[in-house]
């Protein structure tokens, strides 16, 4: 794989929900706080990586060619495409964690 800038990208859904994206070599990193949990509470926190030998393949999955391309079409996402991105990573993860709130 090319080299390529690291990024960083932070949304915040008018609803409350949040997504931070970390992009680097060596891993992409989606941490998320979405409104809801299955354990009755106000929301869930969870974070979903994919290591660098597995990026390439998840960029085919998105039927993108490069990192940058993604940077330049995830940097306008809205909120469905955030959670479509979210469903996509938990997914595809190497490694992830979750956290549900109960009342």
């Amino acid at each position: 794989m090319t080299a390529y800038q690291d990024f960083y990208i932070h949304f915040k859904g008018e609803e409350g929900s949040e997504y931070s994206l970390i992009v680097n070599e060596m891993k992409i990193e989606l941490n998320c706080y979405i409104l809801g949990s299955p354990a009755g509470g106000t929301g869930t926190e969870c974070g979903h990586e994919i290591e660098s030998s597995k990026i390439s393949e998840f960029l085919l999955n998105l039927k993108l060619n490069s990192i940058e391309e993604w940077e330049d079409k995830i940097r306008k996402y809205d909120l469905v495409q955030w959670r479509k991105l979210h469903l996509l990573m938990q997914a595809r993860q190497t490694t992830g964690w979750i956290w549900n709130e109960t009342d």
